[in-house]
């Protein structure tokens, strides 16, 4: 596909069509790097981890350490320093 570059402000863009972006899984952020090709867009992926520690700490709210693997033995509460 050929496309023309447009002036946007000081800058320049590229028109998408909506199916390259939906293909891609483009959202309202994207990594754009310089490789030998060309211009590389790519889809910013949220990491796994991301969102883990809300997460974590609403279920601990909800159910006692025990159902949680019975974390906290005899060096957790005697030995170790929690800071």
């Amino acid at each position: 596909m050929n496309s023309r570059l447009i002036k946007i402000g000081n800058s320049k863009g590229v028109l998408l069509p909506k199916s390259f972006i939906e293909h891609a899984n483009l959202q309202s952020e994207v990594r754009i790097d310089l490789t030998e090709e060309g211009v590389l867009i790519k889809p910013i992926r949220s990491s796994k981890r991301k969102k883990w520690e809300a997460k974590f700490r609403k279920e601990t709210r909800r159910k006692p350490a025990l159902e949680l693997g019975g974390f906290g033995n005899d060096f957790d509460k005697n030995e170790w320093e929690w800071k």
